[in-house]
């Protein structure tokens, strides 16, 4: 009987090894169009500035989207075009991130894109001039 306990703990530690938490590759790559400066993208006050995005599937099937929002925009300063909730990502898509500053000052656009594989955060740095 001590044999078969023995040998069933055995077994079972060597079953935990692959329980451990592992990263899980995703499916989805995001890409921010490059800026020239270094610091926040400058845009004058009442003026619309866009950011273009693209987000890649590498994975074959395709990948919905279930929220695509801005966090912290209480002066709706910034907007996304070209996603949306429900969208379908197959291969490629590309989206902005529209900013129209209402103030001089540094701000942040931080989104949040929610989808069946997993969220994905981006904040971008905006300065009012």
């Amino acid at each position: 009987m001590k044999k078969f306990h023995v040998l069933y703990l055995l077994i079972l530690l060597s079953f935990s090894s692959c329980l451990k938490d592992e990263p899980i590759p995703s499916c989805l790559d995001l890409n921010v169009e490059k800026q020239s400066t270094i610091g926040p993208i400058e845009a004058e006050v009442y003026t619309t500035k866009k950011i273009a995005c693209t987000i890649s599937n590498s994975c074959k099937f395709p990948i919905e989207i279930f929220e695509a929002e801005i966090d912290n925009d209480t002066n709706n300063e910034f907007r996304l075009e070209g996603i949306s909730k429900g969208t379908k990502i197959t291969g490629t898509l590309n989206f902005n991130l529209v900013s129209t500053p209402q103030t001089k000052g540094n701000k942040t656009a931080s989104v949040t894109i929610l989808s069946d594989d997993g969220t994905i955060h981006l904040q971008v740095g905006f300065k009012g001039i």
